[in-house]
């Protein structure tokens, strides 16, 4: 399957700078969709994902920073979406002033469009960098999930599989048959929170089984792609009277299924159920809802990034979508020393913005939920 071109979401106002912009970005391979000012942009982001969004400031109605404040505090699933300001305003407070809003670039008019390609293609390629890491850690999960299963007896199973109730991401391991073998308490916090059924229960016999939306997403795409032998599944699961739709990601493994145990010599030999490394056709599914802000304990993230436990307060307060003037009013700090904080995360995580930063707390599989 061909991979399609990135889509950039450009908002002005000014019809022929937009037109002169979007026929730039076509001509260097990116796909585009224009918008004439803020709302028209809100509602093509209710409808669309970008890979960027490059939006003017001074618009009438809604202006840029209004949409960057939307998408900012309303839209946590465009958390990692370059956002690049697009102004006639060169002052360097108006600079500043834009990062501080969240904007990841401001590129003053006239357009030089030599930097504004430049400046779209490094940010789409930290985009790239952090997909390519949470990949690796959805495969290490993957594949620690998978040793569980094939390693270990049906109690050492249970035991171990009760460390996934700490995440807060959905997990689910699944037969061949769809049956349920195990889903942590995320799964079942997801499915109320965005009001989608994802397990369940069959009168005849009580055994647990994914629901038939479910069943058909993971039946075509593990036709269609492959996923028996080792390809994921990855798509969206929408539902007409959910709240949202949610993300899927599904690994095949090698998992449980049922044998013949083996009883004390004393008693006469009986089937039973045991968990052994055999199971083909055996699914691990992964459940994101992107509507969500699941994110780690302060300790955890003092663990994890060597955090003071102000910096973790702070990465938090980031994370629940708090500008920086409200971090230092509510920490009683200046901005100049939330600032200072800031800094040294992004030191610490190897993370060069503040959107970066965020979605490494909110977005990773090894999230920890709260409590």
């Amino acid at each position: 399957m061909t991979e399609q071109a990135p889509l950039i979401l450009c908002v002005e106002d000014n019809d022929d700078l937009r037109t002169d912009i979007a026929e730039e970005l076509v001509d260097n391979g990116y796909r585009v969709l224009e918008c004439a000012g803020g709302r028209d942009a809100l509602e093509q982001l209710d409808v669309v994902t970008p890979d960027l969004i490059l939006c003017d400031v001074l618009m009438p109605g809604a202006n840029g920073y209004d949409v960057l404040r939307q998408v900012r505090e309303t839209r946590p699933d465009l958390a990692g979406v370059p956002f690049v300001l697009l102004t006639a305003l060169a002052e360097p407070a108006e600079v500043i002033d834009g990062k501080r809003r969240g904007a990841d670039d401001y590129l003053v008019k006239p357009i030089d469009f030599d930097l504004l390609l430049a400046t779209i293609e490094a940010r789409l390629r930290e985009v790239r960098r952090i997909h390519v890491q949470r990949n690796r850690d959805l495969e290490r999960m993957r594949e620690n999930l998978e040793s569980v299963v094939s390693l270990a007896g049906e109690t050492a199973f249970r035991q171990a599989a009760t460390a996934f109730d700490h995440l807060a991401h959905g997990v689910i391991l699944v037969d061949a048959d769809y049956r349920v073998l195990h889903a942590n308490n995320a799964t079942k916090a997801i499915a109320l929170d965005a009001r989608h059924t994802l397990i369940e229960t069959r009168a005849n016999d009580g055994s647990q089984h994914l629901t038939a939306p479910l069943v058909r997403e993971l039946g075509s795409l593990r036709d269609a792609d492959g996923a028996d032998q080792g390809c994921p599944c990855c798509f969206r699961l929408e539902h007409p009277q959910a709240a949202r739709e949610l993300l899927v990601v599904a690994f095949p493994c090698a998992g449980a299924s049922e044998a013949t145990a083996t009883p004390p010599d004393a008693a006469p030999p009986r089937p039973a159920k045991a968990f052994v490394p055999a199971g083909e056709g055996n699914l691990i599914v992964f459940v994101i809802d992107p509507g969500a802000r699941p994110s780690a304990p302060p300790e955890a993230l003092e663990k994890l990034f060597d955090f003071t436990p102000t910096e973790a307060r702070i990465a938090l307060s980031l994370a629940e979508g708090r500008r920086s003037d409200e971090i230092a009013t509510t920490h009683g700090v200046s901005s100049t020393t939330v600032a200072f904080h800031i800094r040294n995360m992004f030191q610490k995580t190897g993370t060069h913005r503040q959107a970066d930063l965020i979605a490494l707390i909110l977005g990773g599989p090894l999230t920890l939920a709260l409590g």
